[in-house]
């Protein structure tokens, strides 16, 4: 049938198609082209063209299920294949059907949900878990089915981070803070878009134009958001409101910041002061006065019964604030009088001041303000007098003290002359009417303030304030508070000075470069020390109560036999001095961390010159001064962690 079909048609026998028909007839069909089918069969491609007749596309479709291509003919290959065949061109290596290969299955994956660059609100639904696809058979350009590979993929485990939360059904994820999403693997959060401080008195907000869903933003869900998490108080609506204007304006950015809330500041309370109402200057006479005139002084620093000695100011109680989340915020309560009352010194009636219980001299060492019984001697300690130990009250020396000599009072040491190789011990102030000189033998002991005309050779070791009219010159001087050398020369020459809250002077060294040691602030090694003490004391106590436990002293010496009580009398003596001491050294460690705080205040005021061979220290660092300069303050740079000069400002 073939044969005679292509003689009949004059065509090649290649290009006929025979199909068996009834009655044992055969149809005889051309084919314009053979078609190679790939061996996977997903492609089918034109490889030899038989008859270069115009097909249209509906014949061509006719063409390839007659050749039984019956799935993926390509529309695009199909028309260039038509325009070939008009053309009278060859349409050979044309692929004009292709399978569908088999798809595999496509893992589950977290999806986020709008504009990740706009923030979401809470509530929102910030991202979602889309399922795994299961796998896809193919199906060849014969129509035959490509079985796709067999594989199970688990679906992806959406995790919310912080400032998100599942929703009911738990495959998405939705926002509890007002900020942007964070993607990182499964795990979603929600970055806030506002800062709180941690006293959290303010709310600074990102405030962009629209959300990520492409909402409007409005004043009214900025509140609502942030109300939402618990910030309540004090949010201003104009200043948002304004924020939101401006985002609206041609050109503008798409967000900004505002501080959206403002929490009400507590108000501290102010501290007490003291007023004291006796003179405590070092001469009742003008400070140009050479020698200092200790009858007028003695008048004013000695009191009568029932004078008032101080007028106190009390503290306030601090006033509350309230934070933005709405929970008050206490306001500090005034620090009350660094003044109490001591022996023979008693509060008024109305608490308000500080009376005097006897005539007496007054004394204020360490914060305490007493009265005491003052003693005068006419004259010198000397041979003549010997030493003298006043157990109870002040003394009072209208003469000098001589070498070697010793003078101790509870109270103050007023001298009208000099102070020699002596040793003076007070526990209150020490006042010289003329200067120090002690030869490299003696020493000054205050716990309050130690005043004199001039100091030479001498060792001081005071509580309060060392101050001196004209020179210091090769003395150690050792105080918790300040050293003050203004008012006449004022120049420190050689020696050692240390003063823990500073120095004020005219004039240190020499032009001849004397060395000139000068150190302010606490004593680096110190710290140290009083630990060790402290820790060691610690030990002293827990051996004592490994013997004795640890009930009060009453209780143990009740239960202990008669015999031995003597002995658990003497190490709970020990114990309790141990105690103490514990709590001096911990004051002591807490004036010291207070100091090196407050450093930036504490510092080296020199109101004429500065010579070369001075050094200065603060702490563990060293300034040497090279070359001779004028007035300055040399104070501890915390930034730079240096000691530096700066101007004096007077």
């Amino acid at each position: 049938a073939r044969e005679l079909a292509a003689a009949a048609f004059g065509i090649r026998q290649e290009a006929v198609f025979c199909e068996r028909q009834k009655d044992g007839l055969w149809l005889a069909m051309v084919t314009p082209f053979r078609l190679r089918v790939a061996p996977d069969g997903l492609t089918a491609r034109i490889e030899e063209l038989y008859v270069a007749e115009p097909l249209d596309r509906t014949e061509l479709k006719q063409v390839l299920v007659e050749a039984g291509i019956i799935h993926g003919a390509v529309d695009s290959a199909m028309d260039e294949v038509v325009l070939h065949l008009s053309g009278g061109t060859s349409p050979v290596g044309i692929a004009i059907a292709r399978g569908t290969p088999p798809a595999g299955a496509v893992a589950g994956r977290i999806e986020v949900c709008g504009n990740a660059d706009r923030p979401f609100f809470p509530g929102m639904v910030v991202a979602r878990a889309v399922p795994p696809k299961p796998p896809v058979p193919g199906k060849t350009v014969r129509g035959a089915e490509i079985p796709a590979k067999d594989e199970k993929l688990k679906p992806a485990a959406l995790k919310p981070g912080i400032g998100a939360t599942f929703s009911k059904n738990g495959d998405e994820a939705l926002a509890t803070t007002y900020g942007l999403v964070r993607a990182l693997g499964e795990k979603i959060s929600v970055e806030p878009q506002y800062e709180v401080p941690a006293e959290a008195l303010t709310l600074t907000l990102t405030v962009y134009r629209q959300d990520a869903m492409g909402g409007a933003i409005t004043v009214e869900r900025v509140e609502q958001a942030l109300s939402a998490e618990g910030y309540v108080c004090g949010f201003d609506r104009g200043a948002v409101m304004r924020l939101l204007a401006d985002l609206d304006k041609p050109g503008a950015p798409a967000m900004g910041t505002v501080v959206a809330m403002h929490g009400e500041e507590p108000v501290n309370g102010t501290d007490a002061t003291v007023t004291f109402t006796f003179h405590r200057d070092i001469a009742a006479g003008s400070s140009t006065d050479v020698r200092i005139d200790f009858h007028e002084r003695n008048s004013v620093r000695n009191v009568a019964a029932g004078a008032e000695l101080a007028r106190i100011t009390p503290a306030t109680r601090g006033i509350p604030g309230k934070n933005i989340r709405g929970e008050p915020i206490p306001g500090r309560d005034g620090a009350p009088p660094m003044v109490t009352p001591g022996e023979n010194v008693h509060y008024s009636e109305d608490q308000m001041a500080l009376v005097s219980g006897i005539d007496g001299m007054v004394v204020l060492a360490q914060g305490v303000l007493r009265v005491t019984d003052c003693m005068d001697v006419a004259g010198d300690i000397d041979f003549r007098v010997g030493n003298l130990h006043v157990k109870k009250g002040s003394v009072a020396i209208h003469g000098s003290i001589r070498d070697t000599f010793i003078v101790e009072a509870a109270g103050n040491v007023i001298v009208d002359d000099t102070v020699e190789g002596a040793v003076v011990t007070a526990g209150g102030d020490v006042d010289v009417g003329r200067g120090i000189i002690m030869r490299e033998r003696g020493a000054i002991r205050a716990d309050g303030r130690v005043r004199a005309l001039f100091i030479e050779n001498g060792v001081i070791d005071a509580i309060g304030d060392v101050v001196v009219k004209n020179d210091i010159i090769n003395s150690r001087i050792f105080t918790k508070g300040r050293v003050v050398a203004t008012e006449g020369r004022g120049k420190i020459v050689g020696g050692e000075v240390h003063a823990e809250h500073g120095i004020e002077v005219n004039v240190i060294g020499t032009e001849s470069g004397t060395s000139t040691v000068l150190v302010i602030g606490s004593e680096p090694g110190e710290r140290a020390t009083l630990r060790q003490e402290r820790d060691r004391l610690y030990a002293v106590i827990e051996k004592i109560e490994r013997v004795i436990g640890t009930a009060d002293a009453l209780t143990s010496l009740r239960r202990t036999p008669g015999p031995k009580r003597q002995a658990i009398a003497r190490l709970l003596k020990a114990k309790y001095a141990a105690l103490e001491r514990i709590n001096r050294i911990e004051v002591r460690l807490q004036e010291i961390l207070d100091g090196m705080r407050r450093g930036a205040d504490i510092t080296i005021q020199v109101h004429k010159a500065v010579h070369a061979g001075v050094t200065a220290r603060f702490a563990d660092k060293e300034l040497r001064v090279a070359s001779d300069i004028g007035s300055c303050i040399i104070r501890y740079d915390f930034t730079q962690e240096r000691l530096v000069f700066d101007a004096l400002h007077r």
